[in-house]
């Protein structure tokens, strides 16, 4: 293992740099642990920028990390990707320094990012205005969106690979957010890791879990909760209720519980609908392409021209833990206020009560006369879609019965009449049988008689 000491100096590619002191352990290097390895800050001797190293621990160690890192160095002046402008320690270029700490193969150099992880502000629960919060998933959600039209991913999105920066300055139009540990990067030309994100976090979507994904879509479901986290954050009830290093608890993503019912609420009560509705549809999908992609985030958080102040303080959630929601209650749970208009609200309300009545074909025309109401890239038409699927489906399975039902009965009736003539032809036989038997015994006693 790797074990530097405070102002150990590192000669690399004609550069000199010192080991930094952490800033809180005075005598400790300034290290910071990661999944695959330790990150160092280094401080440079000759007046140039400092960088970071990071150590990989052996089973990381590939010399696949020379391409690969070439590869991304095209996309370095890109936002939020300055650190893939890096350098890999290899033998060629760094025989001398390795024969001394072989340690350092395939050690990667790359800019020292300065600021705060997006992590640290939920465990420290650090209070933020809501000017501030929009502007932070803006600036995100604009570098995943950029991500995502050319292809990339950074496949392993949580709150400690975010790196914010002015969001405490008075013009906040200086918010920065850098994203770290690139390592599993999707891109083009780029091969699959050998050991893909493990283990399950706060922004894991459950099926994710069960089958890892290392594809464009990879960051969708992380990305969209990272976002949310966000918008949000002024509240001082989900600042309250923020589990750990995520707001979410891992065990309860995608399920109906009161973080998610408060997060919704506090979204819709700053942002409106339409912010709302992504983040419904994105808790509610089942696969990554699913989710809303980052240009409908970008879309729906640049339409609003200022934030709304909370005039009153959002409602506490239910204790209880709603365990499944069914039919209308996935369209009561975006509660829309204002909704457009009071004669649609009162229609979607008579779809719901039909709904419930069982009136499936009934409630599904309703739904259908209210959804043209609404512009196709609507997150709540989509809601409604949604919805009207999920009554669709509920009448092709009634509709299914019924005809199961239908066969059986022409089953039993075909049953009984191949049953009805083997009965009458058993009864005829024994009619005929006895009456045999009958005109036998009468014979016999004549005879009998006749001849005594």
């Amino acid at each position: 293992m790797f074990r530097p000491e405070i102002n150990l100096k590192l000669h690399i590619r004609e550069r000199v740099f010192s080991m930094a002191e952490h800033p809180t352990f005075p005598g400790v290097p300034y290290g910071q642990e990661g999944r695959q390895g330790t990150v160092y800050k280094l401080l440079s001797e000759d007046g140039g920028q400092d960088v970071a190293m990071k150590v990989f621990r052996p089973s990381f160690r590939h010399p696949s990390l020379i391409r690969t890192s070439e590869k991304m160095l095209g996309i370095s002046g890109f936002r939020g990707l300055r650190v893939c402008d890096r350098q890999v320690l290899s033998p060629q270029l760094e025989m001398e320094l390795l024969s001394q700490y072989p340690e350092l193969l395939y050690s990667v150099i790359m800019p020292w990012i300065d600021g705060d992880t997006w992590c640290e502000v939920i465990q420290e629960r650090r209070e933020l205005q809501e000017e501030q919060c929009r502007h932070l998933a803006v600036a995100l959600a604009e570098i995943l969106a950029g991500m995502e039209q050319q292809g990339l991913a950074h496949t392993d999105l949580s709150s400690s690979n975010l790196m914010i920066s002015g969001y405490q300055a008075e013009d906040l139009s200086e918010v920065r957010i850098e994203l770290l540990d690139l390592e599993d990067l999707y891109m083009a030309g780029i091969e699959e890791p050998d050991h893909l994100p493990e283990g399950i976090n706060g922004y894991m979507a459950q099926y994710v879990r069960k089958d890892l994904v290392w594809g464009p879509d990879s960051d969708r479901f992380a990305g969209g909760i990272l976002i949310a986290e966000m918008l949000a954050w002024s509240s001082p009830e989900i600042r309250n209720l923020s589990w750990g290093d995520s707001y979410f608890d891992p065990d309860e993503l995608q399920q109906e519980c009161n973080r998610f019912e408060l997060m919704q609420q506090t979204i819709e009560k700053l942002y409106g609908y339409e912010a709302a509705g992504l983040f419904v549809r994105l808790w509610r999908s089942e696969q990554l392409q699913q989710c809303p992609s980052f240009g409908e985030w970008l879309i729906a958080l640049s339409s609003i021209d200022s934030v709304v102040e909370l005039d009153q303080p959002v409602e506490e959630p239910r204790e209880d833990v709603v365990d499944e929601v069914q039919g209308s209650e996935k369209l009561e749970a975006i509660q829309v206020n204002p909704f457009p208009d009071d004669k649609l609200k009162e229609s979607l309300q008579k779809a719901r009560e039909l709904e419930g009545r069982g009136q499936l074909t009934a409630a599904l025309w309703e739904y259908g006369k209210l959804i043209s109401y609404f512009p196709e890239a609507s997150s709540l038409r989509r809601e409604i879609e949604m919805v009207m699927s999920s009554v669709q489906q509920s009448i092709d399975e009634s509709l299914e019965a019924e005809v199961k039902d239908t066969l059986k009965v022409r089953d039993m009736l075909r049953k009984e009449q191949i049953t009805e003539p083997e009965n009458l032809y058993r009864n005829v036989w024994m009619v005929t049988l006895i009456l045999s038997v009958v005109f036998i015994l009468i014979s016999l006693t004549i005879y009998i008689f006749k001849n005594i």
